[in-house]
């Protein structure tokens, strides 16, 4: 087949993913690949070749077929040519092991790229690297690893001016200082990721509004929060992007167990843990595991909140994600206090409280310490754990400029709870 054709049914493909078609772009990537062969000597084939692995992969990716996905990019790294295109298909699979949760396969692959760019002075392939290892660092909860390498990516990809890459970056850069409590840090790069967002499409639009609207849900402004996660689940649904929609429908449901709603809350939390199941999106199940968790505590249903306790737990050991593993010992200590089991809910709250510290989640270290507080043993103790959790408090909030987001932050009653016990 002329290279004519082959161009012209790569663009064929790549239309039809702009028409939101994925699987017939899949099927047009897929055609074209077995109407050619691997062993061509043909360097216009072979690029052909490569960029139609490339974008099956990803789009595989989106749709949550992760191990056709990373079966695809292992395919391109055996017929990468170049070593700018072993590079590529290397953070392609770092990336892809990444989101699957096997994180070691993921460093491995990446460490790779990284040491195969700076040898050759690959500047686009370098920042990718970097990129990718802050991001699984992130996911690991090793949050000072993850910016330290989030920022030199920024730093790189500036000097690129991609700017699909930028707000991948301030988007990443965003979680990793919501993750360490720096809310106000988090808002400031979530924003400037969505300037950037405005030139993609309105899935990359809507995953930077999820987060954005997360930070003001742990802030208590779930007003904000609300609307924030419902604009973004407006742009998502018309793409079918079961993926993106996961996690969006974990943050409204969350906001609406906040306010009360607890019927579509939570109805909201499950379809979100079926979607990432469907989607073999570990991070996202675990954060929908821990919600619904939560959710089931608060409306009384201790025994299943427990089962997905356990569940939580189970897939946490198995990822070695440390952050969830933190987030599940924190329910489980709701669970042991509700049953009136203090030493059980003290043994799993100290366990979280090394984790999270560990994993550097301050959003997560009040609560534990005011927990702590509410079941110890003595008045001096519990005045201890509350003055803890108060100065973890204040840390939070002295540095958000918005003075209306800091007073619903501080006059929440959760927060309130802790800071004026006797009101």
């Amino acid at each position: 087949m002329d290279t004519t054709t082959l161009e012209s049914l790569l663009q064929e493909a790549a239309a039809a993913a702009e028409a939101r078609n994925y699987w017939a772009a899949i099927e047009g990537y897929t055609q074209l690949l077995s109407r050619t062969s691997p062993e061509s000597g043909d360097a216009e084939v072979h690029r052909i070749r490569l960029a139609a692995l490339s974008r099956r992969g990803e789009l595989l990716r989106q749709l949550g077929e992760n191990e056709a996905a990373l079966a695809g990019f292992n395919q391109y790294y055996l017929e990468a040519g170049s070593s700018s295109d072993a590079v590529e298909a290397l953070v392609s699979i770092g990336a892809q092991h990444s989101q699957m949760g096997n994180y070691s396969k993921a460093m491995e692959a990446l460490h790779e790229g990284q040491h195969l760019a700076q040898a050759l002075n690959l500047t686009p392939g370098r920042a990718k690297t970097l990129y990718h290892i802050g991001l699984t660092n992130y996911r690991l909860g090793r949050i000072d690893d993850a910016l330290s390498n989030l920022y030199k990516a920024l730093a790189l990809f500036q000097q690129l001016e991609d700017r699909f890459y930028l707000m991948r970056t301030w988007n990443t850069i965003g979680i990793s200082h919501h993750q360490a409590g720096e809310i106000d840090k988090a808002i400031h790069a979530y924003k400037i990721a969505v300037e950037y967002a405005r030139y993609y499409s309105p899935n990359h639009m809507a995953t930077v509004l999820s987060n954005l609207g997360e930070s003001h849900q742990d802030l208590f402004d779930m007003t904000q929060a609300v609307a924030y996660h419902r604009e973004a689940l407006r742009l998502v649904e018309p793409l079918n992007l079961e993926s993106t929609e996961g996690d969006l429908r974990r943050n409204l449901g969350v906001d609406l167990c906040a306010l009360g709603e607890l019927g579509e809350g939570v109805a909201l939390l499950y379809q979100a843990l079926r979607i990432s199941r469907s989607t073999g999106n570990p991070e996202i199940e675990m954060q929908s595991l821990y919600s619904v968790a939560l959710a089931e505590l608060d409306r009384g249903h201790d025994n299943v909140a427990l089962e997905h306790i356990k569940e939580l737990t189970a897939l946490a050991e198995n990822s070695k994600a440390r952050v969830y593993l933190s987030q599940a010992n924190y329910a489980l200590g709701l669970y042991h206090k509700k049953q009136g089991n203090y030493a059980a809910a003290e043994e799993a709250w100290h366990q979280s409280l090394f984790q999270a510290h560990e994993t550097a989640q301050r959003l997560l270290l009040w609560r534990i310490h005011a927990g702590l507080g509410d079941i110890a043993a003595s008045q001096a103790l519990a005045d201890v754990h509350r003055r803890i959790a108060s100065e973890v408090i204040q840390q939070i909030a002295e540095p958000i400029e918005d003075e209306a987001v800091r007073a619903v932050f501080l006059n929440s009653a959760p927060i309130q709870a802790v800071l004026n016990p006797n009101a």
